[in-house]
This record gives structure tokens, C-alpha cells and sequence, in this order.
């Protein structure tokens, strides 16, 4: 099995297990030509501390995965953060 086995074939549509999620969320990110380790050295961070956020995001590190991805943290991680903490907005366009 490989990374792309766990992608959904909507891209929109979020994996609800953790790996599932993992994998889904480096997909987004090479859609918007990010890797953990780009995302890591913008943000000041290991790639290891980047890997992590992946699942158990930081508040630094959320912001930064959601506007790479170009989604809310609300709809990527829906049991973590309340739609009122997003930093992304959709009608933003970046």
C-alpha cells in the first residue's frame, strides 16, 4: 500500500483516520507545491516537528497547514478546532 492508496478520489474529501488524514494532507500540500520540509523551514520548525503537526496540529502550525492547503483547520481536523478558530477563508483565495 502507498500513500496514494489512502487518498480519496474527491480531493476535497477528508479521510476520517489518522493516516488516511497524514497522507491526504503531503497530497494538498505537493498540489500546492509544498513538502513538510518547505512548510518546516517557512515556519522556523523541524520537518519532524511539520510531520507531527500533520495529526496533532499546533495553533502556529495549524495556520500554516491550512493556508498551504488552502482549507480550513475546521474541515481538516473538524474534532479538533471549532470553525471559529480558523485562520483561512475560503473567499481570501490565497
Amino acid at each position: 500500500m502507498n500513500a496514494l492508496d489512502v487518498v480519496p478520489k474527491d480531493p476535497d474529501e477528508i479521510p476520517k483516520d489518522r493516516k488516511g488524514r497524514v497522507a491526504w494532507l503531503k497530497y494538498r500540500l505537493s498540489l500546492n507545491d509544498y513538502t513538510i520540509k518547505k512548510l518546516a523551514d517557512e515556519n522556523d520548525v523541524t520537518r519532524q516537528a511539520m510531520s507531527a503537526a500533520l495529526s496533532k496540529p499546533t495553533m502556529k502550525l495549524r495556520s500554516a497547514i491550512e493556508h498551504a492547503v488552502k482549507m480550513p483547520a475546521s474541515k481538516i481536523w473538524p474534532e479538533q478546532v471549532p470553525s471559529f478558530m480558523d485562520t483561512y477563508k475560503p473567499e481570501e483565495g490565497s
